[in-house]
């Protein structure tokens, strides 16, 4: 039986979810509110998932996003995540098979990147993804952040981070 490649409908949502959680090794248990909450969150024309025969066994979602640019522009992205291949389907081309269709939709719309967002960024190397920085520095406010030294509540000492293993916890 051949794999069918397409988009998710409604009612095939909460097991694309399953599939999804299953993909990122979490239970594969969906409540009614989660599959309502996020479907309302989602472009279905979007979620992509690959079905052999009635179960889901690979997950792909794409949204719009806007990436910002030099000089106070920004340019529409192809936002790509939540990919997972069951272990039962590897090695069939199913993530090639998503992938290509959905940049070529994002070419046809007119995004002009695509973004990825990946736990295991290094297996996407062969569609071009590589990492956006090795880097980040950051300012944050701290009044704005609701750190403010000042304000009440905070611990005496000022609070502390240390660091601990498994058999400490």
């Amino acid at each position: 039986m051949s794999v069918d490649v397409r988009a998710v409908t409604e009612s095939e949502f909460a097991d694309w979810q399953r599939a999804l959680r299953t993909g990122f090794l979490r239970p594969p248990v969906v409540t009614d509110e989660e599959v309502a909450d996020r479907l309302a969150n989602v472009d279905l024309a979007r979620t992509t998932g690959a079905f052999d025969g009635g179960r889901v066994v690979a997950t792909f979602r794409s949204f719009r996003q806007q990436v910002s640019t030099v000089g106070g522009g920004s340019l529409t992205a192809d936002a790509i995540t939540q990919v997972t291949v069951s272990p039962t389907h590897r090695r069939r081309g199913l993530l090639s098979r998503m992938m290509t269709a959905d940049l070529a939709a994002a070419k046809e719309r007119g995004d002009a990147i695509a973004t990825l967002i990946a736990a295991e960024y290094p297996i996407y190397g062969r569609y071009g993804f590589g990492p956006a920085s090795w880097a980040a520095e950051w300012s944050v406010d701290l009044r704005r952040a609701g750190l403010d030294p000042r304000r009440s509540g905070r611990p005496e000492d000022g609070g502390r981070i240390d660091l601990t293993d498994a058999d400490e916890i």
